[in-house]
């Protein structure tokens, strides 16, 4: 029976839930909104399955860094790369598996906007799938269909964090050909519960500051990677709201810059990240997967020629199935090798751990009776006076060519 001693332990992955034959394991919310799996004792059968499927438990190795290979693409289909997070290659990886009658997985906004993992079979449907969503989606049974999939002889590409692909690669238990697992680099991912109730006080916001109407303002569309309004570099947080006012349909579109908009910086500076993400079982590309996908941050500096501020993504093949997907989107994409030691300073997570933020406990200990979020992620984030100075000090370095 998996116990989890430590928050630490556990990533939510769900792989325990979604394997145990008497389906006596659910995922539970703690305090802190992050899920963690339950078991119903009376039920349990101590056969063990639950442990054995533990990423946690058990890790896959790290790749030796010098036989790596990195690329930086982008998408030649000029509108699919502008709806993407950063270059667009899921959209292509997505395409050739849905050309084939496969099925598409990866992470979807729910009704409430709340994040779930879903699958599509179909081009027409690939929208919902694309763009970053920050927050941990729930898996809610996608392990199982994928695998049923599988068994029937399927194309499945299965898209996800590090923690979720070794979460499916331990629920598989076996290889499959016609599986294609692909992680999507992670900075970690921020409590569910402290999502929710911020882009509700930003509703209740906007209803404040609205003129009196037949119904108040609504959440009708979230985007966490925007590049219309400033680019790739500088992406825009965008939330719609619309609302009905004596028959007459009224829409309200805000857009912020990541910079400035609370919940990013929040996130960012790692105030609630879920603590697993602090000693992330996956780090150093050891998710098991077949491609790692991110953005390509800093390929201003040594490709020049893939920048263009609409999104170039970095991609790393680690199996023989995930480069032979990668090489048959050659026509497709535009791409360029990179050695992988030029693209770790701007994706540090592909290597190194985040460390939890200095008031990461006394934000969770105000976050339940904060009326307002964004000043209270705002305080807590405040730089010391020391942080501004080496702040400081490393732009002075950077811009005399000291320091890269």
């Amino acid at each position: 029976m998996i116990q989890i001693k430590r928050p630490e332990e556990c990533c939510g992955c769900t792989a325990c839930a979604e394997k145990c034959p008497k389906r006596c394991i659910s995922m539970q919310p703690d305090a802190e909104g992050f899920l963690y799996p339950v078991v119903d004792a009376s039920l349990c059968i101590e056969c063990g399955l639950c442990e054995k499927v533990c990423p946690v438990l058990h890790r896959y190795g790290a790749p030796e860094l010098a036989s790596v290979r990195a690329y930086a693409c982008c998408n030649r289909d000029e509108p699919v790369r502008m709806a993407s997070s950063s270059g667009g290659v899921f959209s292509l990886l997505a395409g050739e598996v849905l050309d084939k009658g496969g099925v598409v997985f990866g992470a979807r906004f729910d009704h409430d906007f709340s994040v779930v993992h879903d699958s599509v079979e179909e081009i027409a449907g690939l929208g919902i799938l694309r763009g970053s969503k920050y927050t941990q989606s729930r898996i809610e049974g996608s392990f199982r269909r994928a695998e049923s999939l599988l068994k029937a002889g399927r194309e499945v590409l299965f898209v996800g964090t590090s923690c979720q692909i070794a979460g499916l690669k331990r629920f598989l238990g076996r290889p499959y050909a016609n599986l294609l697992a692909v992680d999507v680099l992670c900075h970690g991912v921020p409590s569910p519960k402290v999502y929710a109730q911020y882009f509700a006080q930003q509703t209740r916001r906007v209803n404040a500051e609205a003129q009196p109407a037949t119904e108040p303002y609504r959440l009708a569309h979230l985007e966490f990677r925007n590049k219309e309004e400033r680019g790739w570099g500088r992406y825009c947080i965008v939330s719609e709201y619309v609302r009905t006012n004596g028959g007459e349909s009224q829409q309200l579109r805000l857009a912020v810059p990541f910079t400035h908009e609370m919940f990013m910086r929040g996130f960012l500076h790692n105030l609630y990240l879920r603590p697993s993400c602090h000693e992330c079982p996956a780090r150093r590309l050891a998710a098991g997967s077949d491609l790692t996908i991110a953005d390509y941050w800093g390929v201003e500096e040594h490709h020049p020629e893939m920048n263009d501020n609409k999104g170039t993504s970095l991609v790393i093949p680690l199996s023989d199935r995930g480069r032979r997907a990668f090489a048959a989107l050659s026509v497709s994409l535009k791409t360029i090798e990179t050695p992988l030691q030029e693209a770790l300073p701007g994706n540090p997570c592909l290597m190194r751990l985040v460390r939890p933020h200095r008031n990461r406990a006394r934000f969770f200990a105000e976050f339940e009776h904060a009326e307002d979020l964004p000043a209270l992620i705002s305080r807590l984030t405040r730089r010391t006076l020391r942080e501004r100075m080496r702040r400081k000090l490393r732009g002075g370095l950077r811009r005399i060519g000291l320091v890269r």
